[in-house]
């Protein structure tokens, strides 16, 4: 057996409640992938320890937290405007941490599934109203995991058929993220 050979992350199961983070695993594939921040890690008194299901390492304190008018303004918009929130940033997030022609594939079987066409190549999502492009801000600085989340609970129950594909995205960038670790030793 090759001590070098890192064995990828076990496939994922489709989840019945898609409305649950999907992805499990608290600080697993920090910063990009992991869940996020543990509110009692940061003051130093987390019980739950290995089996928390938050995220214990460091994170930017930039991160806006949408409040109860931006969540209700969230609940009314149209899947359209919600992909138009949502994909911009998770496009950026995914190319970082892995930019290999499966994974491309499975961004664009995403947007194939949720109606994103493009223009000379450049991705074309609805435009923004102004209080739109303010709710934007909240998904900027959040990561792929939140990002890919946030499009299952909220679009995925209008386009059922993006979960699979989401959950073979997590699987491809998990083991990217993995590969990259062992690389890095």
């Amino acid at each position: 057996e090759d001590a070098g050979l890192v064995e990828p992350p076990a496939r994922p199961a489709v989840p019945e409640d898609i409305g649950a983070d999907i992805f499990g695993g608290g600080s697993e594939a920090h910063p990009h992938l992991c869940a996020r921040p543990c509110a009692f890690s940061a003051k130093g008194a987390c019980f739950a320890g290995m089996s928390c299901r938050f995220c214990h390492l460091g994170h930017h304190d930039d991160i806006p937290h949408l409040d109860k008018r931006h969540r209700e303004m969230l609940r009314k918009l149209p899947s359209e405007k919600i992909i138009g929130l949502i994909l911009p940033p998770l496009l950026e997030r995914i190319k970082d941490i892995d930019d290999s022609p499966a994974t491309i594939a499975k961004l664009e079987e995403i947007l194939s599934v949720l109606g994103v066409g493009t223009v000379d190549g450049e991705f074309q999502f609805p435009k923004l109203a102004r209080q739109e492009r303010a709710l934007a801000l909240g998904f900027r600085n959040r990561n792929a995991r939140c990002l890919l989340n946030a499009l299952v609970r909220m679009v995925g129950q209008h386009e059922p058929a993006i979960v699979p594909i989401v959950v073979d995205l997590m699987w491809l960038l998990r083991s990217a993220v993995a590969s990259a670790n062992v690389a890095s030793f």
